[in-house]
C-alpha cells in the first residue's frame, strides 16, 4: 500500500470538515506556519501534524508517508491495550484506519493528546541546580518503569524525547511505535530506540519484556549522577545534545571513553556507580540485564585489582604475582649442601632473580640465611682473633670489654647480612614488576589502536547501511518536490483560468442588464412620445397655451424633462418657471408660471410611470440566446482548459504514486542486496571488535594491578630501606 507525502497531507488538513471521518477531528484546527500551510513536525514513516479542536483540547495526528511491516496491528494493539489500563505515564490514543480523506481514498490516522511537557534534557536543563527535583525525578522514573514491568510491557525507545516531565514533575511517555506487549512478541518493530540510550549490540532478536532495561538504567542511573554532583551536566554533556552524560561511542567503548573514566574516578560512590555499571553491562546480554528494581543485581566490574591474604607495609600482593612467585623451588633454601666460599659471587647473583614466595614481603618460616651465616662465621673468626690479641695486649677488664664489643658487631654483621639480602630480592621483584608493566602498556597500545582500526571498518560498515535509507529518502524528498513544482503549475493554470471563467461570466451579465436597459428606455420613450398635449387635458393649460407649448417644441410627454422655478427681477421680483426639454435645454413658454409648470410635470410623471410598469422586466430568450452564443466559445475554452488542469493534477498524482512505488521497491531491491552483503561483515567486525575489547580489558587490568603494586612499595636509596628493614 502507498501512502501519500507530507505535501499532500498539508493539502488535504486545509478542509478539515471534508478530510476528517471523526466527528471530533472534523472541528479541528491545524497549527499553521508563516505561510498559512498546516505546519508537519516529519519523521522516519510519517509526519505529525499538532491541531486543536472545538473544545479546546490539543492533539498529534499521525500521518503515515510510508508503510511498515505490521503497523497497523501494532497501532490496534497497543491503542486497546493502553485503553484499557490507562497507566498514568500513558497518553490517551486512538488509531483509526478510515482516518483521513487524500486524493479520494482513505488512508489511517493515529490520534495522540497533546501532552503540556517538557523533554527530559531540557527539564534537567531548566532544573539542573535542584538537586532534591533530580532525585525525586530518578525515583519516578524507577516508578514507571517498574509499572512498565509489573504489566509485561516495553517502551521499547526510552530516551530524552520521549521521557516528558510535566509542570508537576510527574513523567509521561509518548512514542509508542516500538512498543513491546506480549500480543505482538513475534512483530518486533522497525526500529531499535536512539543509539545514545541503548545497548551497542541490541538488535531486533532483543524485543521482548527487557529490551528497556538498559536504557532505564542509563537514565535512572544518570539521574542519580546528576543528583549528587550537578557539575557533570556541563563537564559531560556541555552543549547540551541529545543525551544525559553519556552517548553511543561512551557506550560502545566504556574502556576508551573519556566521560566514563571521568565517573569511574568521581569521589562521590553515587556517581561511581554509572561507570561501574556500564563496565558490567556493556559486555552483557541485553535480554538478561537486571530489572531496575533490583539493585543488589547490579553488574558491575571491579576496577582495583583483587588482594591476596599476605600483606605487610609494602601493600598486599596481588594474585597474580603470588600465584607465579608461590612456585618457587624449595632447593634455595635447602640446607642439606653448605655453599662453596669460591663460588660465593655466583651463587648470590643466581639466587637474586629467585621470586620470593608468596606473602612477600612477610618473611617465611623457612628463609634462606646462609649468607648471614657466611658473615656470622667470618665475623667469628675475626672476633677470635681479635680475642686473642686482646687477652694477650691489654689488662682483664678491657679485654672483657673488647670481647663484648666483637659480639655485638658479630650479631649487627649477621643481621645486616640477612637484610641485605632481602631487600636485594624485593629490589630484583620490582624490577620485574616494572619490566611486565612496560610490555603490558606496549601490547595495550598496540590492542587499542588495532580496536580503534577495527571499529573504524565497522563504522564504514554502519555508515553504509545507514546511507541506504538516506538515498531512498533523498530520492523521495526529490520526487515530492517535483511533484509539488508541477502541481503548483498546473493549480496556478486551472486558478487563472477558472478566474477568466469567472470573468467572462460577469461580462455577459454586464451586456445583458445593457441591453434590458435600453430595451426599457426604448419602451418608456415610445410610451410616452404617444402622449400628446391637448386642451382640456391638463389642469390650466387650454388652446393657447397648447399652442404656446408647440411653438417651443414641447407636444407630447417625451419632449420635455421638467421644470426650473427662478426669480423673474422687476420691482416685483415674481417667480418665474421654465421647461426643460429632452435635450437639456430650458425654455420660456409664455402663460406658463410655476402652477401651470408643476401641472404639465405631473401630467408627464403619470405617464412615465405607466410606461415604467408596461416596461420589459428580462430580455427575451432570443436575445438572451444572442448573447450567450456570442460568449460560449470563449465559456468553452475556459472549461476545457480547467478540465485539463485538473485532469493534469490528477496524473500527476498518479504519476508520483507509480514513481515512488518504483522508487522504493527499486530501493528495496538494492537495500535487501546490499544488506546481504554487509550484514555478515558487520556481524564479523562486531564479533572482532568484543574480541579487542576483551584483550584491551585485560591488559588494562593488568597493567592497573601492576602499576598499583609498584605505587604501594617504598621508594628509598637502598641504605635508607635498608636501614628502616632492622625489626621484622
Amino acid at each position: 500500500m502507498s501512502f501519500p507525502a507530507a505535501g499532500e497531507y498539508q493539502t488535504a488538513l486545509q478542509n478539515p470538515g471534508f478530510c476528517f471521518a471523526d466527528a471530533v477531528l472534523k472541528t479541528a484546527e491545524p497549527e499553521r506556519t508563516k505561510l498559512g500551510l498546516p505546519r508537519p513536525v516529519s519523521g522516519n514513516f510519517a509526519s505529525v501534524f499538532p491541531v486543536r479542536t472545538a473544545d479546546g483540547r490539543r492533539h498529534a495526528l499521525k500521518c503515515f508517508t510510508r508503510s511498515v511491516p505490521h503497523q497497523f496491528t501494532r497501532y490496534d494493539a497497543i491503542a486497546a491495550e493502553i485503553g484499557v489500563s490507562r497507566p498514568s505515564w500513558a497518553v490517551g490514543t486512538d488509531f483509526h484506519r478510515r482516518g483521513i480523506l487524500v486524493g479520494g481514498s482513505w488512508y489511517p490516522l493515529l490520534r495522540m493528546d497533546w501532552v503540556e511537557a517538557d523533554s527530559l534534557t531540557r527539564w534537567v536543563t531548566r532544573h539542573i541546580h535542584s538537586r532534591s527535583r533530580i532525585f525525586s525525578l530518578a525515583a519516578r522514573f524507577t516508578a514507571v518503569v517498574q509499572d512498565l514491568e509489573a504489566r509485561g510491557l516495553a517502551h521499547g525507545d526510552l530516551q530524552h524525547g520521549n521521557v516528558l516531565v510535566d509542570s508537576a514533575d510527574a513523567v509521561r511517555l509518548v512514542d509508542y511505535d516500538g512498543m513491546y506487549l506480549p500480543a505482538l512478541a513475534a512483530q518486533p518493530p522497525d526500529e531499535v530506540g536512539h543509539p545514545n540510550y541503548q545497548h551497542p549490540q541490541r538488535s531486533a532478536a532483543d524485543y521482548g519484556p527487557a529490551v528497556d532495561r538498559f536504557s532505564a538504567w542509563l537514565i535512572a542511573l544518570s539521574l542519580r549522577a546528576l543528583a549528587a554532583d550537578t557539575r557533570l551536566w556541563n563537564e559531560c554533556n556541555p552543549d547540551h545534545e541529545e543525551y544525559l552524560l553519556l552517548k553511543k561511542a561512551d557506550l560502545a567503548d566504556p574502556f576508551a571513553s573519556r566521560r566514563v573514566d571521568l565517573l569511574r574516578r568521581h569521589g562521590d560512590a553515587q556517581v561511581r556507580e554509572l561507570a561501574e555499571w556500564l563496565y558490567g553491562a556493556h559486555e552483557a546480554d541485553v535480554r538478561r540485564l537486571p530489572a531496575l528494581d533490583a539493585p543488589s543485581t547490579w553488574p558491575r566490574r571491579e576496577t582495583a585489582p583483587s588482594t591476596s591474604a599476605g600483606s605487610s607495609g609494602y601493600g598486599t600482593l596481588p594474585p597474580w604475582l603470588a600465584n607465579r612467585m608461590a612456585a618457587e623451588p624449595a632447593s634455595s633454601a635447602a640446607a642439606g649442601k653448605p655453599s662453596d666460599p669460591a663460588a660465593g659471587g655466583r651463587e648470590g647473583r643466581a639466587e637474586e632473580q629467585v621470586a620470593p614466595p608468596a606473602g612477600l614481603p612477610a618473611r617465611p618460616p623457612d628463609y634462606p640465611v646462609h649468607r648471614g651465616v657466611r658473615w656470622g662465621l667470618r665475623a667469628a673468626s675475626v672476633l677470635v682473633c681479635s680475642s686473642a690479641v686482646l687477652f694477650t695486649v691489654l689488662p682483664g677488664m678491657w679485654a672483657a670489654v673488647g670481647a663484648l664489643v666483637c659480639v655485638t658487631l658479630l650479631a649487627a654483621a649477621a643481621g645486616w647480612g640477612v637484610r641485605a639480602h632481602r631487600g636485594t630480592r624485593l629490589w630484583s621483584v620490582g624490577a620485574e614488576v616494572a619490566r611486565e608493566l612496560a610490555e603490558y602498556t606496549e601490547l595495550l597500545t598496540a590492542a587499542r589502536r588495532s580496536l580503534k582500526d577495527v571499529r573504524a571498518d565497522r563504522d564504514r560498515v554502519v555508515a553504509e547501511i545507514d546511507g541506504l535509507d538516506t538515498g531512498y529518502e533523498a530520492e523521495i524528498r526529490k520526487l515530492e518536490h517535483e511533484q509539488g513544482r508541477r502541481r503548483t503549475e498546473a493549480a496556478s493554470r486551472a486558478q487563472k483560468l477558472a478566474e477568466a471563467r469567472t470573468r467572462l461570466r460577469d461580462e455577459e451579465e454586464r451586456e445583458a442588464r445593457a441591453l434590458l436597459d435600453r430595451q426599457q428606455r426604448e419602451h418608456i420613450n415610445r410610451y410616452l412620445s404617444q402622449a400628446r398635449i391637448r386642451s382640456g387635458q391638463i389642469s390650466g393649460i387650454g388652446t393657447k397655451l397648447v399652442a404656446n407649448l408647440q411653438a417651443n417644441g414641447i407636444t407630447s410627454a417625451a419632449d420635455f424633462q421638467g421644470f426650473q422655478l427662478y426669480a423673474g427681477g422687476g420691482p416685483h421680483n415674481y417667480t418665474m418657471a421654465r421647461i426643460r426639454l429632452a435635450g437639456g435645454r430650458f425654455v420660456n413658454v409664455p402663460g406658463i408660471g410655476p402652477a401651470k409648470a408643476e401641472a404639465l410635470d405631473a401630467w408627464r410623471k403619470a405617464h412615465q410611470a405607466t410606461a415604467q410598469r408596461g416596461s420589459p422586466s428580462r430580455l427575451g430568450a432570443a436575445d438572451r440566446q444572442g448573447i450567450s452564443d456570442r460568449f460560449a466559445r470563449q465559456r468553452r475554452d475556459a472549461d476545457e482548459g480547467i478540465r485539463a488542469a485538473g485532469l493534469e493534477l490528477n496524473q500527476l498524482d498518479g504519476r508520483f504514486a507509480y514513481e515512488r512505488d518504483q522508487a522504493f521497491a527499486a530501493y528495496r531491491k538494492h537495500r535487501q542486496s546490499r544488506l546481504a552483503a554487509l550484514t555478515p561483515q558487520r556481524s564479523h567486525l562486531e564479533g572482532k571488535i568484543a574480541e579487542h575489547q576483551r584483550e584491551v580489558a585485560r591488559l588494562e587490568s593488568g597493567s592497573q594491578e601492576r602499576r598499583t603494586w609498584l605505587t604501594l612499595q617504598p621508594r628509598p636509596g637502598l641504605g635508607r630501606y635498608l636501614r628502616k628493614q632492622v625489626l621484622w
